[in-house]
């Protein structure tokens, strides 16, 4: 059995790439790195992230459900023992209720306050300026 021509032909070389094309692959490959980074990046923070909104959650609850409780003790103490009028008693009870909600959420903000993904973020941004440059 013969080989025809075709048969024994070389394989075709892959088409040359302009300078376009190699930089658009260069750029999706830096990418995919910048994701992989920021995937990795991002279940490290998460733990920091899920703990800031917990204790951002836990401060709005103690707001509104859990010291309602205690404030009507507090209001009726404040009039039974201290002789206060129940509009001084009341007041008195609403700043130490916002004292309460002023120390959990500035606890809570602190834990989201640092940047989300900073080596990510900032891969990315000297990817691009080289790229745009």
């Amino acid at each position: 059995m013969e080989s025809s021509a075709a048969d024994r032909a070389e394989p075709a070389e892959a088409p040359q790439r302009g300078p376009a094309s190699r930089l658009l692959h260069v750029a999706g490959g830096l990418l995919a790195i910048h994701l992989q980074v920021a995937q990795t990046e991002l279940a490290e923070e998460q733990s920091r992230i899920a703990r800031g909104i917990a204790l951002l959650v836990l401060s709005w609850m103690c707001l509104f459900v859990g010291v309602l409780l205690v404030q009507a003790i507090v209001v009726i103490s404040l009039h039974e023992l201290l002789r206060l009028r129940w509009l001084l008693a009341a007041s008195a009870m609403a700043l130490l209720n916002l004292l309460l909600w002023l120390g959990l959420h500035a606890l809570g903000s602190r834990q989201l306050q640092a940047p989300v993904l900073p080596t990510t973020r900032a891969l990315l941004r000297k990817t691009l300026s080289a790229l745009h440059s």
